[in-house]
């Protein structure tokens, strides 16, 4: 695919405060530490943004940060999704980490559909949906946010690790019993 098929983040409520008063920026680089890694030109010119995987806004440090920017952690996400309701379901988990405390995140994208659309010179893959699942340690509970990855008004749905395993084959908490995961947390 070129790019990830999951993330996984440990999110701390002391973390997400510290990533709040991170303001320094910084660019997208191509990953040479792996040779399927998408290079830079398979975006230029292109109708999509390269969307984060793990979120630069969830990082505490400048290290953190910029390693979110490596093209080993996005993935072709329409505007529409990007820099609307993704960035809000990012914002929401930042958020249900402070009043949780921690939080266990796995982001990835599904290509479900057949044919898969490509793009740019590597040929990389864009997904036709993007999803975040969330589990709560303190309160035992998990949901997941899953989106369509489409150019105009992207709908996005919460529904249970249970059902969003059976569409992607994707378990995002192995370690997490099969109740709690059947049980959809309703997320922000």
């Amino acid at each position: 695919s070129h790019g990830p098929l999951w993330v996984a983040e440990h999110l701390w409520f002391d973390d997400v405060e510290a990533a709040e008063r991170l303001k320094l920026r910084w660019r997208f680089y191509q990953d040479y530490r792996v040779s399927w890694a998408a290079s830079l030109a398979d975006y230029h010119g292109s109708i999509y943004d390269r969307g984060h995987m793990a979120p630069s806004g969830d990082q505490p440090d400048p290290t953190a940060r910029a390693e979110t920017y490596a093209t080993t952690n996005i993935i072709p996400q329409t505007a529409a999704l990007n820099e609307n309701k993704w960035a809000h379901i990012e914002q929401h988990v930042r958020d249900l980490t402070e009043k949780e405390g921690e939080l266990y995140v796995v982001t990835g994208p599904d290509f479900g559909r057949a044919p898969v659309e490509l793009l740019g010179p590597d040929r990389v893959y864009v997904p036709a949906r993007v999803w975040k699942a969330v589990y709560s340690p303190g309160s035992n509970r998990a949901g997941a946010y899953v989106c369509d990855n489409v150019q105009q008004r992207p709908y996005c749905k919460r529904e249970s690790v249970q059902d969003l395993t059976q569409q992607t084959g994707v378990d995002p908490f192995p370690q997490v019993v099969a109740s709690v995961k059947a049980r959809a947390w309703l997320l922000p």
